[in-house]
């Protein structure tokens, strides 16, 4: 498989930091995605059936799968910690991101419906500035069913995800020899979201459509209830399941950011 992949990517912002540390996460983003043959073509699948777990970015898919697969994909990281020091922050300035190995999804796509585990998020940071340290760690797991149907040249489609997840952060502040600890969050939660999707094929040409999130709730223990990012994602396709050119983009529904264009080629050989 060569794939020839073209991606503009235009966004200011990923996590934005309120008063609570993970208030707005974009679980769609490109570097976030679940099978690595959709990053090659662009970062989202919403026109082609063929891709492992289809059911990822628009469920509508489903409705066109010939065959039942079972895939699985794991994100593996050459350094368990990257560190960024002064040479591209600020004096006095670290960041540490911690990489683990670990199992990015399990999908079980059939005809019409489809089972998967997700790794939505494994984030680990250590930001020092000076004598100010923050530190967090947070993770996010679906468990999702999905179904769809076609009518014709239509097909429309669900995401039925069940969430749990966990963040532990810290924020301290040194003076001299003593430590003092401005924040800190143990907490876990449990959740909901739905997404929604949709996708009509004419000839040569399809057309996807899909709202991950489109409902949603985190139901912190300690913490005020939360919703996920919601975003808008449109994308066109010409050619077979082989050999294709596909163009797409995506935003956020609260307009946030600045959208993400993504564009791919992939000619089987």
């Amino acid at each position: 498989v060569c794939a020839i992949v073209f991606i503009i990517l235009i966004f200011s912002s990923v996590v934005k930091v309120e008063s609570f540390p993970i208030s707005n996460y974009d679980y769609y983003r490109v570097g976030n995605g679940m099978s690595p043959a959709v990053t090659a073509i662009g970062g989202i699948n919403l026109t082609n059936a063929a891709f492992s777990n289809t059911s990822f970015y628009n469920p509508a898919l489903l409705a066109f799968r010939e065959q039942s697969t079972i895939t699985t994909a794991m994100k593996l990281y050459s350094d368990n910690i990257s560190e960024f020091s002064s040479s591209g922050l600020p004096d006095k300035q670290s960041y540490l991101w911690y990489g683990d190995n670990r199992l990015s999804n399990v999908a079980i796509d059939a005809a019409n419906v489809g089972f998967s585990y997700l790794s939505l998020i494994s984030l680990q940071t250590d930001l020092r500035e000076g004598e100010n340290r923050t530190y967090t760690d947070y993770y996010l797991n679906a468990y999702r069913a999905s179904f769809a149907d076609k009518s014709g040249i239509l097909s429309f489609g669900l995401n039925l995800s069940l969430l749990s997840g966990r963040l532990v952060y810290l924020r301290e502040q040194s003076e001299g020899e003593v430590t003092i600890r401005e924040s800190f969050i143990d907490d876990r939660l449990t959740g909901f979201a739905v997404d929604f999707g949709a996708v009509a094929k004419s000839g040569t040409l399809s057309y996807g459509i899909s709202i991950p999130n489109l409902v949603s709730k985190l139901y912190w223990q300690d913490n005020p209830n939360r919703v996920l990012e919601r975003r808008f994602m449109a994308a066109v396709q010409w050619g077979d399941d082989e050999t294709f050119i596909t163009s797409g983009i995506s935003r956020k529904l609260d307009f946030s950011s600045s959208s993400i264009y993504h564009m791919g080629l992939q000619q089987y050989i």
